[in-house]
């Protein structure tokens, strides 16, 4: 009752409210001051034009655009902004309107006039907008009076800033927008906006700022939380030009900064540290900037960012170099980010999964490569995730299928690969669009599968879907967008997809095998337009009707009959695209099509009659297809008056009559194609009028006269085809002027003018006597004249050798004669030559040899004569048949001899043994009247409702006593009535009851920070996340996921949903409580998911009672099994994830389960199991099919440690398994013998496994069995071992088999031959030898074979070239053999990927070989090519990836490659003998980098210049000479690695280096002079390398700008100065190497900073004084070098500290900190008195210490003893003395040790025999003394050399004897080449002699036992030599080879000495 009551009371008060509204306004107007001024404002304006309409009457409170106080009845508001004023004055009429507050004249045109200064007379105006409204001038600083003014917009503008002083008295101004504005002096502008306490928003997008200020005194922005400076340029008014400027300093002092724009500005360091600083940022847009510098890792400290945008920018770098930048809080706080179009590479780091909160993910349009990473799927709140347009490979993880909040999945061109199964959408409930075109995709979906989802777009372009037609389609009630073309799908369209899919709008089913009849009642989208594509199928019946909204169709390629219905254009009225070809569709054209929208009309191929139908005014046609029909009559007239109409197809369609005039007015044809009919009459001159066209065919018919020399006008047309008529006459001479077939063609793309939606243009063409069907893209690079089977006569015009682009030319079959123009040989494009049946005579041109590209030529039936022309591409036409009927005509081919001198025939032609051919805004609350009068009011509303209730009572009493039907019927209301207000009442009772239990349920949570924002009003059914039943309105579906709950309690009122039939409380925080045990008494729940949403504690037995739940989620959590007992009454369970439990009692567990008798899928990843049993009594799992035991471990719970467990027996009972995963998983035994029992496996994954007790052979026994990855396990085994596992029914059906990186060796077994139905084979990075045995060629279904990194040997079975189904072929880092000939690939038709790197392989491939493939990636390195430059690589026309290095091609490059190969991106050409000059002319791939290699090769000439996108090019080791262009690093802005070393280059390095991105600069071995130029602002720059020219003055110092710089190598150069200190911030250097120059004064102690330092060379300078000991901080060093300076005082004794030299060496493989594009790093050194260069290999594992020929002096330090690793030591030619010490011969890795010429003195110490790697001393020229230390090493040095000039030395190897006790010398030094033995006490030294008898006997012993080894090794190889004859045949063979390498080694190396001679000799001269 007190409802009823409330709702009587509103009801009363809204109506009191209306009607004292209404009274007010019917007293209240404007005055009438204010009205004129309104008035007199907009008469400058035409009323009309700007919509004034309104603007009449006298009260203007209601005109539009203009609000009137209520109570005053003041203009407080006028708004006219978009009303299309246009005029060049307002009124100051204006100013009458004292109270204005709100002013917007925005969006209008005022013609450039200036804003009127009055404006800043409205006192009270707090908002003014002026926007886009073509003001112009200086803003008048009279705005400065607005001080109540809140926002003010002069956006969009052409206004300066000139003096902002007024700014500064806005002081309650928020919100400015002066974007598009010059503003002349920035810093006041700045400093005025600085002293408002209040702005929040400052948008400058677009400004010109005349000089950003670097720094504020005090930034005063507290309030600020957007700044907008899009677009924004720092301007130099004075020069008007812009100037570079970086972002400001105080900019990021801002800490209230929330919102920062910056796209398309154009700041340096456009993120600088600073940016961390910003602590309040949450978003911050950088689209469309150059971003080279990197971003800075404070980005981290953002903790607020929520949205990163940086799509389009260049970023230029691999992603994973951005980890750090994306850790700490940021990685918490981010929600969006953008990356895509940013040029990013690499793989997909891992830093990507830690993005805790990430809802969009943009990654398209890189070039990003690897496989998704399963981390990704961690991303638990990830909504959009967008990869399209990478390079990523391999397969789609299925873990994806748990990021449960997307919406949007875009994979699209890719390379990916794999089987998509359901388990990949499993928890996809909100996806609704998903894209994977162009990946190599299989999915692998149920027919009567469920999506989880509901989608609008669908798109599995190109995908393997079929055969069934997928049923679950009709799920899918909201898709709009379904593409499933190219996916296999062989089966009828249900009736279904026909009638229930009635919200899509674009269909694409095409190039499918589709049957059946298509129904007229199709039931799609019909709100807009329908695209529908159901081409190349094998539809049939009669041409269906469709939609009236269809407004594309395409039918074509399919088997519809009959006639077209006549009303189909009818029914259908906005059809714009027809396509019908190719079917057998009969009977006439309707004409109903004349009524029709249609632009493109394709009904080829057919069987259509009659004659054209006559259609005017029909505008809208561009396309019209009839060709191949049977149509009658001639071209009707209306065509050309489609001024749009491009395309004209009636080829073979029995028209006639001559051609009409009307064709005339045709002026955008670009297809005329008339062939095939019975056209007469002669042809019209107009035609050359027609000035598009571009092919015009007129082939096959009557057409009788001279052909029109007006037709050469036809500058665009590419192929004329007037052949098989009538034609007479000569052919006209200015036929030489078709401009489009004089130069060659470049690809146009399209023959049409635009795209004319998808219609393919196409023709029919008799090329090489072969008629073929040409679509758009051949088209389009055709050129093509022909006239032949005519009566054409004359000669042969010599202007036709001008059509230099001409491929086809075919004049047969007319009455010419003459001869053939000599010139004809420069037409080098030509393909196809047809000159036969004419009279034509005289010698065949010998410049014929020149087309290279000639592959098809008939010279027959002429009157030839002479010798046939050989050489070059003559010696490829061997058929005679070309020359028959040429009496005179001798030499190869034909078996006619010519004489000696004369060249003519002797015998009989071969025309005289041939057969001739034949020829064929509310108003408020401010109401407030008294009470008395509203209780007047009250009562009077009263008693009229009284008197009106008692009028209607017996009115309605009265009707019912006078008539009885009334009374019936009445009854029976009022009871119908009751029911329905009854069952309303219940729900809406039983609705408020569940409205409340939901609302005390989110109570607990923060709704403020929850999702929960739609939970209002009294329906809950419409909140988000809830939906009830339609009937009964009970809820039924709760879906909570995803809505960022935190909480640590759930509130049991959900029991109120009795109904509840779906719960997803998953992904979210309920802070480690126990699952609430009330769950389990939703009886009717068949859906429950709690994973990953902090769950923690047993799982409570009470969800045992809900009996009818299906899915069961609790994965992710930290629960315990203990008790599963209640498992078993799950009955109606299907699948169930308990992924990451800890499960005490998995018996119990298991047995549980065992007795579901409907369970398909459990999931038990990461579990943690106490017991895992070994048997059940009865396995019951006759429904399973999946079972996930991967990354499963066993655990002793009571002692806390790991088991072991094997498998148990019954799991290989569950024949029913179909997908078995158990990688990485804890068990032993991983495959026992039982395994063969699971005979329904159709994947088994087992990664990451230890497999050493094998597969066992019952493995053979999996029938079904399709997958098998065993990739990265061990197995350590002999791949044949395994021969019985694979055999039986598996080799029948294993289609994927994955064995990499598992440890097998062995040969390759037969075996693998037998497995029937493989498509992939990967045994690579394994140890198998042998060679690959022929089985394989039985692989008939292969696809994929990888074989790299191993051993294998032998040669390439040719019988591989059957496998015509291989697609990617990688035999590369093998020992392979042997010769590839042609027949290797004769049938690999599908090839597009092939690797042979790495292998010894002779490929004889000929000159001219036409390859079956079309490859994309080729790499032939390392392998032996014919010296000839292959010319069959111009078929490739797809070919992106070449290499052909170290492939010993002797040969000029062709110019074809370098003008034709235009999808080339990778070039390697290197280590070969090419020659020749390079064009500057290149035509490579222009859409993507360009990586080129030609190095060590003899190219010459000027250095050449490269397609503006090329990145690296390395052309060093050539003979390129002169300067180089001061050009060329503008002409390729992107180059970031140049390599120029070993050149002949000289002259100065241009300037223009300096504005390059060059990251490797390689110039070193070649004659530059003059200084180094002064670089600024270069941050790319990482390798320097100037060694080894004439460079002249010092080190500039700008080399440390950039952070990444690590090399630099300046040695062999003329530099001078001291070392500058810039060179102190190279913190990365990893070289530095200044050898060879004049550098002065001392070793700076800087250097000791440099902690990156690898390598130190600052030999053969003028340093001088001590070395600083701090270089010994240099923990990094291997490489010290300070030889041959001036250096002086002892060795630091902190020598002994350098780290990299203190232990032994490990191969680190780069000296640089990572790997600089192709760059060796390289040194000369010193080492063993002998002078050579060292690559990045060697000096990665060499530790040098030379500071010889310098005067160090005193002792060696005994702490250099402790580099234990050092290789190298060097101290000769100084003046150190004292004794050497005594651990020296701890230095065990020594191999070189030189002391010589020093004063050192004592004994040499004996533990130098310890040094076992020593083979260089050199002691030579010190004060030692005593004996020699004799054996192990030390007998090793026999040379006497290494001691001269050490006087008192005696013993081995010198002639010195030693006295016996004190072992002093006493005889002359061998200084003194003294040959007399010494005495010892007087006698002679028998000691010594002893000694030499010794030695003597020794050396004999050695010499006999060489002289018997030589014996039996030499006759041990000749007897096999002559025993076995293969072994002969193998050795000669060798040796040959031997030979043949040897001798062109020395002749290259004695070429290159002569150049180098003759570059000595140049410059001496």
């Amino acid at each position: 009752m007190d409802y009823y009551k409330a709702t009587i009371r509103a009801l009363l008060l809204f109506l009191s409210f209306t009607y004292a509204m209404a009274f007010k306004s019917s007293n209240i107007s404007c005055p009438d001051a204010e009205r004129e001024a309104l008035v007199r404002f907009v008469g400058d304006f035409d009323k009309s034009a700007a919509g004034f309409s309104s603007w009449e009457g006298t009260d203007c409170c209601k005109w539009e655009g203009v609000e009137c106080d209520g109570r005053t009845g003041h203009v407080v508001r006028l708004d006219i902004q978009k009303r299309r004023i246009a005029g060049s004055k307002i009124n100051p009429s204006l100013l009458h309107l004292k109270q204005l507050r709100h002013l917007d004249l925005g969006s209008n045109d005022f013609a450039s006039l200036s804003i009127p200064p009055w404006i800043g007379s409205f006192k009270k105006l707090n908002y003014l907008s002026l926007s886009f409204s073509y003001f112009c001038g200086v803003v008048p600083a009279q705005l400065g009076n607005l001080s109540r003014l809140q926002t003010l917009d002069l956006s969009g503008n052409n206004l300066t800033l000139s003096n902002a002083d007024w700014l500064s008295q806005l002081t309650s101004l928020l919100h400015i927008d002066i974007s598009y504005s010059s503003i002349e002096n920035t810093s006041n502008c700045l400093q005025a906006l600085n002293m408002l306490p209040l702005v929040q928003d400052i948008r400058l997008a677009y400004c010109k700022l005349d000089n950003l200020p670097q720094s504020l005194p005090y930034v005063n922005f507290t309030s600020l939380s957007l700044l907008d400076l899009s677009g924004a340029l720092v301007w130099d008014f004075s020069n008007n030009s812009e100037v570079n400027s970086s972002l400001p300093e105080w900019l990021f002092r801002i800490t209230s900064l929330q919102y920062l724009y910056l796209s398309y500005s154009k700041f340096t360091e456009l993120i600088p540290s600073g940016i961390g600083n910003l602590t309040s940022l949450k978003v911050l847009e950088l689209e469309f900037v150059d971003l080279d510098a990197g971003i800075p890792s404070s980005l981290s400290n953002l903790c607020e960012l929520r949205t990163l945008y940086l799509t389009d920018s260049k970023i230029n770098t691999q992603l994973d170099t951005f980890g750090e930048l994306f850790s700490g809080c940021l990685q918490n706080s981010l929600r969006d980010l953008d990356l895509d179009f940013t040029s990013l590479s690499g793989n997909i780091p891992d830093w990507i999964g830690n993005l805790n909160n990430l809802s969009t993910l943009d990654l398209s349009g890189n070039s990003l490569s690897g496989s998704i990473p399963t981390f990704l799927c961690k991303l638990s709140t990830l909504q959009l995730l967008y990869f399209y347009h990478n390079n990523l490979n391999g397969n789609v993880p299925e873990c994806l299928g748990s990021l449960s909040e997307l919406k949007s999945l875009d994979l699209s061109f890719n390379a990916l690969i794999g089987v998509i199964s359901e388990y990949h959408f499993s928890n996809l409930t909100k996806l609704e669009i998903i894209d994977l075109t162009s990946n190599s995709l299989v999915l692998n979906l149920s027919h009567n599968w469920v999506p989880p989802f509901q989608l609008s777009d669908l798109v599995f372009r190109g995908c393997k879907l079929g055969p069934q037609f997928p049923s679950w389609l009709q799920t899918q009630k909201s898709l709009a967008y379904l593409d499933l073309s190219f996916t296999g799908i062989s089966d009828s369209v249900p009736n279904w997809f026909w009638n229930s899919m009635t919200n899509l709008s674009t269909v694409n089913l095409a190039n499918n095998e589709l049957h059946g009849v298509i129904p007229n009642l199709i039931k799609f989208s019909d709100d807009t337009d329908l695209f529908i594509d159901l081409s190349s199928n094998f539809f049939e019946g009669p041409v269906p009707h469709f939609p009236s909204n269809t407004a594309q169709l395409y039918l074509s390629n399919n088997s519809f009959m009959g006639s077209i219905p006549d009303d189909i254009f009818q029914l259908m009225p906005n059809l714009s695209v027809l396509s019908l070809s190719m079917n057998k569709i009969s009977g006439r054209i309707p004409v109903s099509i004349c009524d029709s929208q249609l632009i493109t009309r394709s009904i080829s191929n057919n069987n259509l009659s009659g004659v054209l139908p006559n259609c005017q005014n029909n505008t809208q046609l561009e396309v019209l297809d009839l060709s191949n029909n049977n149509l009658s009559g001639g071209i009707p007239k209306w065509l050309c008056e489609l001024p749009r109409f491009q395309s004209l197809h009636l080829r073979n369609s029995n028209l006639s009559g001559e051609l009409p005039l009307s064709l005339r007015a045709c002026k955008s044809l670009d297809t005329l194609d008339l062939g095939g009919n019975v056209f007469t009459g002669r042809i019209p001159i107009w035609l050359a009028e027609l000035s598009s066209l571009k092919i015009l065919s007129l082939k096959s018919n009557k057409l009788v006269g001279r052909i029109p020399t007006e037709l050469s006008n036809l500058a665009g047309l590419l192929i004329l085809d007037l052949a098989n008529n009538n034609l007479s006459g000569p052919i006209p001479i200015s036929f030489g002027n078709f401009m489009s077939m004089r130069t060659p063609l470049i690809n146009i793309g399209s023959i049409l003018n635009f795209s004319v939606y998808n219609y393919d243009e196409n023709m029919i063409l008799d090329i090489k006597r072969r008629e073929d069907q040409y679509g758009s893209n051949l088209l389009s690079q055709m050129t093509i004249l022909d006239l032949s089977r005519n009566s054409l006569s004359g000669h042969i015009p010599d202007e036709l050798t001008n059509l230099l682009g001409l491929l086809v030319f075919d004049l047969s079959s007319n009455d010419l004669t003459g001869q053939v123009p000599s010139k004809i040989g420069d037409m080098m494009q030509l393909e196809s030559l047809n000159l036969s049946r004419n009279k034509l005579s005289g010698a065949i041109p010998s410049s014929l040899s020149n087309l290279s590209f000639l592959d098809f030529l008939d010279l027959s039936y002429n009157n030839f004569s002479g010798r046939i022309p050989t050489g070059k591409q003559m010696d490829t036409f061997p058929d005679p048949n070309i020359y028959v009927g040429n009496q005179y005509l001798c030499g190869f081919p034909l078996n006619v001899s010519c004489t000696g001198n004369e060249g003519e025939a002797e015998g009989p032609t071969i025309g005289q043994v041939s057969h001739t051919p034949t020829v064929n805004g509310h108003a408020g609350s401010d109401f407030s009247a008294n009470t008395d009068k509203n209780q007047k009011e009250i009562l009077l509303l009263c008693l009229i409702t009284i008197a009106g209730f008692a009028v209607g009572f017996w009115t309605i009493t009265g009707v019912l006593l006078i008539d009885k039907r009334f009374r019936i019927w009445w009854f029976r209301y009022v009871d119908s009535l009751y029911d329905t207000l009854y069952v309303t009442s219940r729900v809406w009772f039983a609705r408020l009851k569940k409205k409340e239990a939901l609302l005390w349920f989110a109570g607990d949570f923060n709704l403020t920070a929850v999702d929960f924002s739609s939970w209002e009003g009294k329906n809950c059914c419409k909140w988000e996340g809830i939906e009830c039943d339609d009937r009964t309105g009970h809820v039924v579906h709760l879906d909570l996921q995803w809505r960022g709950i935190v909480g640590n309690r759930i509130d049991p009122s959900l029991l109120r949903l009795k109904q509840l039939s779906y719960l997803d409380l998953s992904n979210n925080y309920f802070g480690s409580i126990s699952i609430p045990l009330w769950i389990g008494s939703f009886k009717k729940l068949n859906y429950l998911n709690l994973s990953h949403s902090n769950f923690y504690g047993m799982v409570p037995d009470q969800l045992g009672n809900l009996s009818r739940l299906q899915i069961l989620d609790l994965s992710d959590n930290l629960l315990t099994l203990s008790n599963a007992n209640w498992l078993s009454r799950l009955t109606s369970l299907l699948h169930i994830d308990m992924c990451s439990f800890m499960i005490d009692d998995a018996s119990n567990w298991l047995q549980a389960l065992n007795m579901l008798p409907l369970v398909q899928d459990i999931r038990l990843q990461f579990c943690s199991f106490g017991n895992f049993p070994q048997s059940l009594p009865h396995v019951n799992f006759t429904s399973l099919s999946l079972l996930d035991l991967s990354y499963a471990s066993f655990d002793d719970y009571s002692n806390n440690s790991k088991v072991n467990s094997s498998l148990p027996d019954w799991l290989f009972r569950i024949t029913s398994l179909q997908y078995l995963y158990l990688t990485e998983s804890g068990f032993t035994e991983l495959i026992p013998s039982s395994i063969g029992n699971l005979a329904s496996l159709k994947v088994l994954q087992l990664e990451y496994v230890i497999l050493d007790a094998g597969i066992p052979s019952s493995l053979s026994n999996l029938c079904e069995l399709r997958t098998l990855d065993l990739s990265y396990s061990t197995i350590n085994s002999q791949l044949d071992a395994f021969e019985a596992s694979f055999s039986g029914c598996l080799k029948n059906s294993l289609q994927e088999l994955y064995l990499s990186l598992t440890s097998l060796s062995g040969n390759m077994p037969d075996w693998i031959g037998g497995l029937n139905n493989l498509n992939i084979l990967d045994l690579s990075f394994n140890s198998l030898s042998g060679s690959i045995p022929t089985s394989f060629c039985k692989l008939s279904t292969l696809q994929v074979l990888y074989l790299y990194n191993n051993k294998l040997n032998g040669t390439v079975p040719e019988c591989l070239g059957n496998l015509s189904e291989v697609k990617s072929l990688d035999l590369s880092s093998n020992s392979l053999v042997g010769v590839i000939s042609e027949y290797h690939f004769s049938n690999l038709t599908e090839l597009d990927y092939m690797d042979l790197n790495s292998n010894s392989l002779v490929l004889n491939l000929s000159y001219n070989w036409v390859p079956p493939f079309q490859l994309d990636y080729l790499d032939f390195g390392g392998c032996k090519l014919d010296p000839q430059f292959p010319s069959w690589l111009q078929t490739q026309k797809s070919l992106a990836h070449l290499d052909l290095s170290s492939t010993g091609i002797s040969d000029s490059v062709p110019n074809w490659f370098w003008n034709s190969m235009t999808n080339l991106s990778t070039i390697y050409l290197a280590n070969n003998e090419l020659h020749g000059e390079i064009p500057n002319l290149i035509k490579f791939r222009a859409d993507t980098d360009l990586f080129i290699d030609l190095s060590s090769n003899f190219f010459e000439g000027p250095v050449p210049r490269f397609p503006s996108n090329t990145a690296q090019l390395d052309l060093s080791s050539n003979s390129f000479m002169g300067p180089i262009p001061d050009d060329i690093f503008q002409l390729m802005p992107n180059l970031s690695a140049l390599l120029l070393s070993r050149n002949r280059i000289n002259g100065r390095i241009p300037m223009s280096i300096c504005s390059s991105q060059l990251i490797t600069r390689s110039i070193s071995n070649n004659n530059l002079s003059g200084e180094l130029p002064n670089c600024q602002n270069n941050t790319q720059l990482e390798v320097l390398d100037l060694s080894n020219n004439n460079l002249s003055g010092g080190i500039p110092e700008w080399l440390c700008e950039s952070p990444q710089f690590q090399s630099l190598h300046l040695r062999g150069n003329s530099l001078s100065g001291e070392l500058p200190s810039s060179l102190k911030t190279c913190k990365s250097l990893d070289t530095l190497d200044l050898g060879g120059n004049m550098f002065t004064g001392r070793i700076p102690i800087w250097l000791g900073e440099l902690s990156s330092l690898k390598i130190l060379s600052l030999k053969s300078n003028k340093f001088v004084g001590r070395i600083p000991t701090e270089l010994s901080n240099l923990t990094a060093l291997q490489i010290l070098d300070l030889s041959n300076n001036n250096l002086s005082g002892p060795i630091p004794v902190s020598f002994g500290n350098f780290m990299s030299m203190r232990t032994p060496l490990t191969n680190i493989g780069f000296i640089l900190n990572n790997s600089v594009y192709n760059y060796e790093e390289n040194m000369i050194l010193d080492i063993k008195g002998r002078e050579d260069r060292y690559g990045n290999n060697l000096l990665s594992q060499i530790t040098i210490l030379d500071l010889s020929r310098n005067s160090l002096s005193g002792r060696i330090p005994d702490e250099i003893t402790n580099l234990l690793g050092l290789l190298i030591l060097d101290l000769s030619s100084n003046d150190l003395m004292g004794q050497v010490p005594s651990n020296i011969g701890n230095m065990m890795q020594l191999e070189s040790l030189n002391l010589s010429r020093n004063k050192l003195s004592g004994a040499i110490p004996s533990s130098l025999s310890n040094l076992t790697f020593l083979d260089f001393l050199d002691l030579s020229y010190n004060n030692f003394s005593g004996r020699i230390p004799t054996g192990r090493q030390m007998d090793t040095f026999p040379d006497p050399n290494i001691y001269v000039g050490n006087q008192y030395l005696c013993g081995f190897p010198l002639s010195v004897r030693c006295t016996s006790n004190a072992g002093q010398a006493e005889g002359p030094t061998i200084g003194q080449l003294s040959r007399t033995p010494p005495t010892v006490n007087g006698r002679a030294g028998s000691d010594v002699s002893k000694k030499a008898d010794e030695n003597r006997r020794e050396i004999l012993l050695l010499c006999l036992i060489t002289i018997a080894g030589f014996a039996v090794g030499f006759w041990t190889i000749i007897g096999v030599l002559l025993v076995r004859k293969t072994c002969r045949v193998w050795w000669f063979q060798y040796v040959d080879s031997l030979y043949d390498s040897l001798y062109v080694t020395s002749r290259v190396y004695y070429a290159r000495l002569k150049k180098r001679m003759s570059k000595t000799n140049t410059i001496d001269g």
